[in-house]
């Protein structure tokens, strides 16, 4: 067991390796400046992941006991600052090169000054802005910029407390309604909404809300571009190009959207094609938009097709060597990821894989940020739609169940995403 003096250790010794590294690409690692570490090699973010571990467990062996629930109380507070910062517009009316005053905002958003500087304070404490010690101008801190300046991420905010926020508070009382039920439209969502719709067909028929989880999903897309490179290195990719240079191996993107990733394999491969697979207004939006090049040499196509349903062989070029299925399994329970797997086994042949690109969680729970991010994940696919971030155990148990010829789960974890590959041996 760490003491305070080995952690801190740990903190200074990794600190210097990101001070290093911010020093070699010209870059300041001052709390004012910040600087972005979204595409820092794996060895600056493994620094990076002790130095939040190490910082968090001296919080916690320095506290004192029975603190940590007012800690958590005060998470209350910090919502209804985020409430404010989104419903009123706060970021979008500070200037980016200058500062604006408690007295100026008060005349924007018609709001006493005082109830201002209350929530402007807190939110000064939680990172969000600045307040100038002579004249108490407000400025913007890069938290706070970066909602003014990026839509996609102020959408984001406005998913998390008008949706997620809600379907979290109501996870309980859904469970007390429907205890034995993992049906998608029996969930916190569901309750929050008081609908027996499920929460894509909620946002269907709601224009606004749509867009703001759209927004909020090409975000958080946006994050999980970290963990491309090292799905592209993922040696099966090399394997499967050197064997379509006997037959051309198909690659199905299973709920691949727009086709992203997918057109990133193709880049790396040379006889690969890849087949995307969503719903026909996607498909058509991913048509529009793919890289002629790539569909005129017949190496990305697109396809209506709903998961739910089996998949149709019609020739024997329709034999798919790998189901490449990302960030789409955690969005259902057990039951309904068993369907899908089933499904595809119409288009499967003995060798024909089945890769799952999304997040995984430990067997045990870890005391660490990487394992706090993988646990709340799970709470947001439950209280959403009844879905689930899973352990290998669980990852095997499902394949298990979806038909005994598939083999040995193998797994590749990557920062907070996997790789999960099994094969149908039979």
């Amino acid at each position: 067991m760490a003491s305070l003096t080995d952690l801190a250790v740990s903190i200074l010794v990794n600190s210097k390796t990101l001070d290093d590294y911010a020093k070699e690409k010209g870059v300041s690692t001052s709390a004012e400046d910040r600087p972005d570490w979204r595409h820092a090699p794996a060895e600056i973010e493994k620094a990076r992941l002790a130095i939040e571990d190490a910082a968090d467990s001296i919080k916690r062996v320095a506290r004192q006991p029975g603190a940590f629930l007012y800690e958590q109380f005060f998470k209350y507070t910090d919502i209804s600052v985020m409430q404010f910062l989104y419903y009123y517009k706060i970021p979008h009316l500070v200037p980016l090169d200058g500062t604006t005053t408690y007295a100026t905002l008060a005349t924007q958003i018609d709001v006493q000054k005082v109830v201002i500087q209350r929530f402007i304070q807190n939110a000064i404490v939680i990172g969000y802005f600045r307040e100038d010690t002579q004249t108490s101008a407000i400025s913007h801190t890069p938290d706070s910029r970066q909602l003014a300046t990026d839509p996609l991420l102020f959408e984001s905010l406005g998913m998390i407390l008008e949706e997620i926020m809600p379907a979290f508070l109501n996870a309980v009382p859904a469970l007390r309604k429907w205890p034995l039920s993992l049906e998608i439209n029996e969930t916190g969502f569901t309750h929050a909404n008081n609908t027996t719709k499920t929460m894509y067909e909620t946002f269907e028929t709601d224009p606004l809300r749509a867009k703001r989880f759209g927004g909020a999903m090409s975000v958080f897309n946006r994050e999980a571009e970290n963990s491309l490179p090292h799905l592209l290195s993922h040696p099966v990719w090399s394997a499967l190009d050197k064997r379509g240079q006997e037959r051309p191996a198909l690659v199905v993107d299973l709920g691949g959207s727009l086709g992203h990733l997918s057109i990133a394999l193709a880049g790396i491969t040379k006889n690969v094609m890849f087949e995307v697979q969503d719903l026909p207004k996607t498909v058509d939006a991913g048509v529009k938009a793919a890289p002629k090049e790539l569909v005129e040499a017949g190496r990305l196509r697109f396809r209506a097709h709903d998961f739910l349903t089996a998949q149709t062989e019609t020739a024997d070029q329709d034999v798919v060597d790998v189901f490449f299925v990302a960030q789409v399994f955690q969005n259902w329970p057990d039951k309904k990821v068993v369907e899908i797997v089933r499904n595809l086994l119409p288009r499967m042949r003995r060798g024909s894989k089945v890769l799952v690109h999304e997040r995984m969680v430990p067997e045990r729970s870890r005391a660490t940020n990487e394992g706090r991010r993988a646990r709340s994940g799970d709470m947001l696919m439950g209280s959403l739609l009844n879905g689930q971030i899973r352990t290998p155990q669980q990852w095997r148990e499902v394949f298990r169940e979806a038909d005994a010829r598939f083999g040995e789960v193998s797994f590749n974890t990557m920062n907070d995403r996997g790789l999960i590959e099994v094969t149908l041996e039979g």
